[in-house]
């Protein structure tokens, strides 16, 4: 998460490393030489976050410290599309048919 982006890059098992997706804005609170870094890992079919770091980058060095800010925005279990249930959908139309004494209109 930087100030201006959000996105995803994955690590590979052989170390290649790949930008998947952009995603959500970004967060105004960082300043422009600073970027959250989430350690995530894929468990149980979601992603799941592990840690939080702070990277600040300066002309000489790069400071990287434990955070614990609020991204609730910035949640990677949204780049999951979610499967609809057709027949939900369905079921939930009819009831908003139904009234307290049965099918109200046809």
């Amino acid at each position: 998460v930087e100030r201006d982006r959000s996105y995803m890059v994955a690590t590979t098992t052989d170390g290649t490393v790949s930008r998947i997706s952009p995603f959500g804005k970004g967060d105004t609170r960082l300043q422009a030489n600073q970027r959250i870094e989430r350690a995530c890992e894929v468990k149980d079919s979601s992603i799941k976050p592990r840690e939080e770091i702070l990277v600040t980058q300066t002309q000489d060095e790069v400071v990287r410290t434990e955070t614990h800010l609020n991204l609730s925005e910035h949640d990677p279990q949204n780049l999951i599309p979610f499967a609809p249930n057709p027949r939900l959908a369905q079921r939930r139309g009819r009831n908003s048919q139904n009234g307290k004494y049965g099918v109200i209109s046809l």
